[in-house]
């Protein structure tokens, strides 16, 4: 799961979350519903999150084409309303959308754009626990720099005027002690 709270994952109920994805390994999935903790208690939601993640990447990693559509989060919302907050479904429609496309799928970002018109989808085709950034075409590295110094020449680009530096060249040197034959025969 890739949530950055660090508490986050200190909430899940890992005795469940082990019952659960052993249950998926097995090949005798259990359903959601019987490995949740109370529904009133701070596990429950980051571990019916971590568990759907889970069911997201077995299933679709089993899925034969031809076969059964695997549960799509969307219809989990309907058993599970809490997974509707913005940022878990975010989380969970990004890990449906990888797997989806790992599977063979070929998911449309503008059948979830359709289904969810409401919610931020701009990192939904980013990999679940790929940092999410600037993209290469925004770096600004690409443009050159007179004012910065340090900023290293384009390739093909005229080398920036030489800078002296009169406070590091003028700087003292600390000696250090040579060693002589009897520190060297101790070492």
């Amino acid at each position: 799961m890739s949530d950055s709270s660090p508490n986050h994952s200190l909430l899940i109920n890992e005795s469940l979350r082990q019952r659960f994805e052993a249950s998926w390994a097995a090949g005798t999935p259990e359903p959601l519903s019987g490995c949740l903790p109370g529904t009133d208690t701070s596990e429950f939601l980051p571990t019916l999150e971590e568990l759907v993640h889970i069911q997201l990447e077995f299933a679709w990693k089993t899925h034969v084409v031809d076969g059964e559509r695997p549960v799509l989060v969307q219809d989990l919302l309907t058993e599970f309303p809490v997974l509707g907050d913005d940022e878990v479904l975010r989380r969970l429609l990004r890990q449906e959308f990888h797997c989806r496309e790992q599977a063979g799928d070929a998911p449309s970002e503008d059948d979830y754009r359709e289904s969810f018109p409401d919610l931020d989808l701009d990192q939904l085709t980013t990999p679940p626990g790929e940092t999410v950034g600037p993209k290469a075409s925004d770096d600004t590295a690409t443009e050159s720099t007179p004012d910065d110094q340090a900023t290293l020449p384009l390739p093909g680009a005229a080398s920036p005027v030489s800078v002296t530096d009169n406070v590091t060249l003028n700087a003292p040197v600390l000696a250090t002690p040579r060693a002589d034959d009897q520190t060297m025969a101790t070492s």
